[in-house]
């Protein structure tokens, strides 16, 4: 039996980039993983419940990863909330965006 943590991780990529993969590993572990598509559905899921983490595709569709990280700064700036970016494009223009 695996342990449950309440410790929530955001994922927001689109759907392959190995997101099963990444949610079934991390829940696996204990942790709750919350899944969004794109831009609109992670900053709905981000803004029901701050998650402990959030990983983001800058390549995210509609808006982009940049477009949420900018739409959530005020919510960031006052909580220690680790973000991860990842990319499996090597964009480096949209890294060095966000």
């Amino acid at each position: 039996m695996e342990e449950t943590s309440d410790q929530t991780i955001l994922l927001a990529t689109r759907p392959g980039l190995k997101r099963n993969e990444y949610r079934d590993a991390l829940r696996q572990m204990g942790f709750q993983v919350a899944l969004a598509d794109d831009d609109a559905s992670c900053l709905e899921l981000f803004r029901a419940a701050l998650p402990d983490v959030l990983v983001i595709e800058p390549e995210l569709p509609r808006g982009g990863g940049d477009a949420v990280l900018e739409a959530i700064q005020v919510k960031l700036t006052g909580n220690q909330i680790p973000v991860f970016v990842l990319s499996a494009e090597g964009n480096r223009s949209a890294i060095y965006r966000i």
